[in-house]
């Protein structure tokens, strides 16, 4: 079995569906989980489902498409965390309801912004530090579920 003991993952969309399974699956491994989301109230939830018995975790409000944002939480995380060896980017911007032939561009580009741009800058950011630290995994997931149109 793999052992993470001692190491530091980041999740971002850590309080969704799919960030937050693999906080739980990362924590069990022994890895030290840092939640980022944008609410703190749905972190909050998100922490207290997580079983602390192999690991630990926190978390940290920001938004990832923000460049500012997302900076100073990771200027957090590096101040309280000596490294980051694991990012898993798994934000997505909420599905605009609807169908998707009838979205607005603005609601496109705030999709964009998000599910591409979060993803270029969490990258970008952490991975600067796993290249200097000579280590780092970095595994990027998404869904299509926000822009897929269902039948009725």
């Amino acid at each position: 079995m793999l052992d993470l003991v001692g190491r530091v993952a980041v999740i971002t969309g850590g309080s969704g569906a799919l960030g937050l399974a693999v906080a739980k699956e990362l924590n069990g491994l022994g890895a030290h989980v840092i939640l980022l989301g944008r609410s703190l109230d749905k972190l909050n939830e998100a922490i207290s489902q997580i079983d602390l018995t192999s690991g630990s975790s926190s978390f940290y409000a920001c938004d990832v498409s923000n460049e500012d944002s997302l900076a100073q939480a990771a200027e957090q995380i590096f101040a309280a965390h000596s490294s980051v060896d694991i990012l898993v980017t798994c934000a997505a911007a909420p599905a605009a309801g609807g169908k998707f032939e009838e979205s607005s561009l603005d609601e496109w580009h705030s999709l964009l912004s998000t599910d591409l741009d979060g993803v270029y800058l969490a990258c970008r950011i952490f991975g600067k530090s796993m290249i200097e630290q000579a280590y780092g995994r970095i595994v990027n997931l998404t869904s299509f579920h926000n822009i897929a149109t269902y039948p009725y």
